[in-house]
């Protein structure tokens, strides 16, 4: 089955017309319109989400990828701390392990963008100790150099 946004979007749109607080279908909206490239409306739902459920984690790591998309790495890194602090104090919705993966390869990623090394190193050391069973913070699990390559450089580097 081929991915088609705008049918998501439609069923999306059902669902957010009779319950447009649905936290999860603002979420996954704000997904496919990452998806789409529009990050501004995409921004607004993680934004919407955050005002329903203050430190909702996945809307400050969908906020911090936009704000990493878009260049603004030091203000990624911030959102990306906040929700790795409410992950480790237990506030997480089902999978503890994998919202915090997707958080310290966020953060290795910011930390290679603002050039620095040492505390993506840190955060690489940090991500195999907590997450044992990830691959992708074990030798051999990423590339030679640690996990996946950061995305393009932005305004704050």
């Amino acid at each position: 089955m081929d991915w088609d946004a705008d049918r998501a979007l439609r069923i999306i749109d059902e669902l957010l017309t009779s319950e447009p607080d649905d936290i999860d279908a603002l979420l996954l909206k704000g997904h496919v319109l990452e998806t789409r490239g529009r990050l501004d409306l995409a921004r607004e739902l993680y934004e919407r989400v955050l005002e329903l459920e203050p430190g909702n984690v996945h809307a400050l790591v969908d906020l911090a990828d936009c704000d990493q998309d878009e260049g603004y790495v030091q203000r990624a890194l911030e959102r990306l701390e906040e929700a790795q602090a409410r992950v480790e104090a237990g506030f997480y919705r089902t999978d503890r392990d994998g919202d915090l993966n997707e958080i310290l390869l966020g953060k290795y990623r910011c930390f290679i963008e603002l050039g620095r090394r040492e505390e993506a190193l840190a955060a690489e050391a940090y991500a195999a100790k907590v997450l044992p069973d990830s691959t992708l913070w074990q030798p051999g699990g990423g590339t030679a150099d640690g996990p996946p390559p950061p995305r393009a450089a932005g305004p704050d580097v």
